[in-house]
This record gives C-alpha cells, sequence and structure tokens, in this order.
C-alpha cells in the first residue's frame, strides 16, 4: 500500500490589506485595513466575495472569513454574511478547498497594535467570555452550513491562549477543527514575553484532551525570519500531545505602526515565498503532520501565485 504525504494546502494572503474598511477609525487619516466594515451591505460583500474567488484563483486551498476584526457587538447579519461568504466561494471553487472562520485576537477590536504586545485589560476570564459570545454570533446552534474549521488568529498572550483552550474543551465545539496560530516577538517568545514552548506543550495537550479532532498550531503576521526557530519549537521531537499540523502565514517583515495605522517595511524584500516556504513546508510535512502555508499583513494574490508555484513544485519532486 502506498503510504499517504501529509497533506499541504496554501493559505490566502493578505485580504485585510486589500479592501477598504469601514470600522470607525477616521479613513481620511489613516490608511484604509480589515475587511469587516464591507459586511455591512450588498456593495462590499459583492468585493468579499470577488477577493475569497481571487485567491482561490490565484492557487489558495484554504481561505478565511472576513471576521477577524469583528466582535461580540457586531451585527449578526454581518457575522453571519462572514461566513456564508467565504463557505459560496468555497463550494463554487475547486474540490477540496477549504474555509476557515477568522476568529481574531481580542487586541485587534481595540485599534490600538495591542495584539503585538499582548497587554491587555482583561484577564482569562473575561477573555474566555468574549471569545465565546463572539464564536456564539458566528456560528449560531442553527446555521445552516459548517465551515471546515476555527481559526484563532495573532494570538499575543498566553491568559488568551489559555481562554481559548478552554472554550474548544466545551462540547458544542469539542470536534470541530481549529487551529491556535500566536503573535510572536521573536522565535522563542509570544509577544506578551510568554515562552513559545509553554504555549505550544499547553496547548498540545489540550488538544490531546480534545480527542481526534484536526488541530493545528502555528504563528501568523510575524517576520519570516523568525520562523525557522518557531518549527524548531513546534516539531521538537520531544514535545508530548497531540498535534495535527502546522499553520504558517508570515508578514513580509514589516513591523506594525499603531500611530500611523501602517505597515513599515524595510527594503522591500518579498522573497519568504520564494526562498523559505517550501523549507518550512519540506520541515512539516517530514516530521509527519499537515502543512498549511500562506501570507498575512502586507501581502497579497501575488504572494499566492508565488507559494503555489513554490510548494506545488517541491511536491511534485518527492
Amino acid at each position: 500500500m502506498k503510504k499517504l504525504r501529509p497533506a499541504l494546502k496554501i493559505l490566502d494572503g493578505g485580504l485585510s490589506t486589500q479592501l477598504e474598511n469601514h470600522h470607525g477609525v477616521d479613513l481620511t487619516k489613516y490608511p484604509k485595513l480589515w475587511t469587516a466594515g464591507l459586511l455591512a451591505d450588498a456593495a462590499g460583500r459583492a468585493k468579499l466575495r470577488a477577493a475569497h474567488d481571487a485567491y482561490y484563483a490565484a492557487g489558495a486551498s484554504v481561505i478565511l472569513s472576513s471576521s477577524y476584526q469583528t466582535s461580540p457587538g457586531t451585527d449578526t447579519a454581518a457575522l453571519a454574511a462572514s461566513i456564508e461568504l467565504a463557505l459560496d466561494a468555497r463550494d463554487a471553487a475547486a474540490p477540496g478547498a477549504e474555509a476557515w472562520v477568522s476568529c481574531g485576537p481580542y487586541g485587534a477590536t481595540l485599534a490600538d497594535g495591542s495584539e503585538y504586545r499582548g497587554d491587555y485589560a482583561l484577564g482569562e476570564a473575561a477573555l474566555r467570555e468574549w471569545h465565546g459570545a463572539r464564536l456564539a454570533g458566528l456560528l449560531p446552534p442553527d446555521a445552516p452550513r459548517r465551515p471546515d474549521g476555527l481559526a484563532f488568529e495573532t494570538l499575543p498572550s498566553m491568559p488568551e491562549v489559555r481562554a481559548i483552550l478552554s472554550l474548544l474543551a466545551e462540547p458544542r465545539w469539542r470536534e470541530m477543527p481549529a487551529w491556535l496560530s500566536f503573535q510572536c516577538r521573536d522565535g522563542r517568545h509570544l509577544a506578551d514575553g510568554t515562552p513559545v514552548a509553554d504555549a505550544i506543550s499547553a496547548c498540545r495537550a489540550a488538544f490531546a484532551a480534545r480527542g481526534p479532532a484536526r488541530s493545528l498550531l502555528g504563528a501568523n503576521c510575524v517576520s519570516p525570519a523568525i520562523v525557522h526557530e518557531l518549527l524548531d519549537a513546534l516539531l521538537a521531537p520531544a514535545a508530548e500531545g497531540a498535534l495535527s499540523g502546522v499553520v504558517l502565514y508570515p508578514n513580509d517583515g514589516g513591523t506594525w505602526n499603531a500611530t500611523e495605522r501602517c505597515w513599515e517595511c524595510v527594503g522591500g524584500e518579498r522573497s519568504f515565498a520564494d526562498a523559505l516556504a517550501g523549507e518550512w513546508a519540506g520541515r512539516i510535512r517530514a516530521s509527519g503532520l499537515e502543512a498549511i502555508i500562506g501570507g498575512c499583513c502586507s501581502t497579497d494574490q501575488c504572494t499566492v501565485r508565488a507559494l503555489s508555484r513554490a510548494l506545488r513544485a517541491g511536491c511534485a519532486g518527492e
């Protein structure tokens, strides 16, 4: 019997950087970021659907809903639309396409850059309540269709990680595929200073307690320069606990300026898709795990095309 290779999937790029936002910040002063504001009307939703379709056409096999910066107070119709748009695009795409629910960190709704610091005023219990309420709004019990998983993104602090792990242990979410993606200050620490090895250990133990549900770990919106060290921790041979795969979608090496609300890039290099992603995917798959590779802020459909060429070429050569 032929041994099956672990799955390789290409994640959509920085959708949040491509479209206009009406989220309540002064857009005459700040650059246009994020996508949740486009959920408010038909014209905005059409733009979102077109963006989802464009990423699939560029080679993505996984897309994320436009719900990253939503909160428990977001209009329920807008929350539902974010999921339906992603599922409609998935169902129109090639067989095997996936659409995951984007669950951004609490800090993303504060619009002050705290998702890159993790210095929240809320404690673990309040964060669990906040994430639970937002998740219930995104996926009510009577939701007509099921997404492929829950993507908890840009998590900068251990209290927020623990809050989400506790939420995923609930019966309703226990069997649903999920990933937790860290925001890190370097290759060894979360943004709040927690050793990344401690966060990984806590997640793997919680995943083991969940049972057979597809569970992934990784990092997003980090510099490509720190991914190699993060992979050392994620793939540590002595690590205990369950893990289905690794998800990696860095930015292009820039730094978020929370005052000016823009990405500041040095050197303009956009090379990780061609030069590094194949190595990351190879290491993950050699460990017997699923690999989901993509791009976050300051990446786009061009990044996805480059990833598609590089990663699919690597698979063909195995």
